[in-house]
């Protein structure tokens, strides 16, 4: 334990004389400035309510991109009241608000059923890996359709309980009744400040809790999982060749340990210096979040392991290439070219009926991908993973099938987690294997 010890401080030591260390916690420490300059201001359910049905004709395409089709809609803030029981509405909308929505003219009304069936059907093919069909245009809109257009949008945007009747022909007026379980899923409900205040922006279509998710995933799988991984690579790609240079490795070797020991042990070195930059990063974010938003999601504590993971099957690369080549810069180019490839490998395997519009994959392709999938490091499932938890932890269903329906990839996690343990086993072997043939 000792020795174990010795070396984590030479690590340190190491790191710091090479500022990466410093360059790292700075950019973390901005980073945590940045997350704690955000917060919410929510605004009266009339004043949303009203904002979103003059929005009825806004449809996301998943991805930040929007289809805007303008609906000619009026909506008075004075027909925005409290569920009355005495009008007959469901039992499960006690508490919630009716309003009245009315339409210039039929043919509005139409328009948007229209619209809603073309965005609907591509969202299912875009979620199924199938073509996109548009339906008939010429496909006559029925009154039962038109009330199940008005349910669906208001229910897209975060209500759970809703109920939709018609009360005028002319102009087609219809009335909403509807409820939350999670007011903080509601879309548009908010606005958003930035930069402790400076920039103040509505959220269209996001809520909080999909805007908190979103951020938590920007800092976990980007700046953590992506450019913290990244730099620290760099960082730590030198620790082997600076322990093979001749003066340092004859101490290093007077030491009463062995070759393999050693080399794993430096290799917790760089894991520990990465757990504790992703400790500092993540735990300072989720603190600002926290704080400021009142959203805890103890998950998010959790990517710490995922970005230590990351770096560790990529680092396992980085060791091998160093004990061949005694280079620290082969060693971190080369251990970024294995994780680019792995990346783009299991992007196109877990993308192919996108690729295909919904058509057959050749037989000889998918068997490739396969193979190459299994003999790969996957470090793309791990940074799903974080999506994953996440998602799920802080997102109702319905919020979860609106924000992330289809696009979080089906996994077999127990295959993927363990052949990408068994690739970093291998790595490591290989490493100690040449470093105990190898007469320095």
């Amino acid at each position: 334990m000792r020795q174990f010890r010795a070396i984590l401080v030479d690590s340190f030591h190491e790191s710091v004389a090479r500022k990466s260390l410093l360059v790292v916690l700075v950019l973390a420490l901005l980073l945590i400035l940045f997350v704690a300059g955000i917060s919410f201001e929510t605004e009266k359910l009339e004043s949303v309510l009203e904002k979103q049905a003059g929005q009825l004709g806004l449809f996301s395409r998943g991805g930040g991109f929007f289809n805007w089709f303008a609906v000619n809609v009026s909506c008075k803030p004075s027909d925005i009241k409290p569920v009355a029981q005495s009008e007959g509405w469901n039992a499960d909308l006690a508490g919630g608000y009716a309003v009245t929505v009315t339409f210039k003219d039929q043919k509005e009304i139409e328009e948007l059923v229209r619209k809603w069936r073309s965005y609907k059907a591509r969202r299912e093919a875009r979620e199924q890996g199938r073509p996109f069909q548009e339906p008939p245009a010429n496909e006559p809109v029925t009154p039962e359709q038109q009330r199940e257009c008005l349910e669906a949008r208001f229910t897209e945007v975060g209500y759970g309980h809703v109920q939709a009747r018609r009360v005028a022909e002319a102009p087609p007026a219809f009335r909403v009744a509807v409820r939350t379980d999670y007011p903080h899923e509601l879309c548009g409900a908010s606005r958003i400040k930035l930069l402790y205040g400076a920039i103040n922006t509505p959220l269209l279509q996001r809520s909080v809790a999909e805007m908190v998710v979103f951020i938590e995933l920007r800092m976990a799988n980007v700046f953590g999982g992506f450019i913290g991984v990244l730099v620290a690579i760099m960082a730590c790609s030198g620790f082997v060749p600076s322990m093979l240079q001749k003066g340092t490795l004859d101490l290093v070797l007077a030491r009463p340990i062995g070759r393999g020991r050693l080399l794993l042990f430096k290799y917790v070195g760089g894991l520990w210096f990465v757990f504790i930059l992703a400790t500092v990063l993540i735990g300072g974010c989720w603190l600002a979040i926290t704080v400021r938003t009142g959203y805890a999601n103890p998950w998010f504590l959790a990517t710490i392991v995922t970005i230590t993971a990351v770096f560790g099957v990529i680092y396992s690369v980085s060791v091998l290439i160093g004990i061949l080549t005694r280079s620290g810069t082969l060693a971190a180019l080369l251990s970024i070219f294995v994780w680019g490839t792995s990346e783009v490998l299991i992007a196109i395997r877990h993308g192919l009926r996108t690729m295909y519009m919904g058509q057959a994959v050749p037989a000889w392709l998918q068997n490739t991908l396969e193979v190459l999938y299994g003999i790969a490091p996957k470090t793309g499932d791990l940074i799903a993973l974080n999506t994953h938890f996440l998602s799920r932890s802080h997102l109702s269903e319905a919020a979860y099938q609106r924000t992330f329906a289809g696009q979080v990839p089906k996994i077999e996690w127990a295959w993927s987690l363990g052949t990408t343990a068994a690739f970093t086993a291998a790595m490591l072997l290989l490493a100690i294997w040449f470093f105990r043939r190898k007469d320095y």
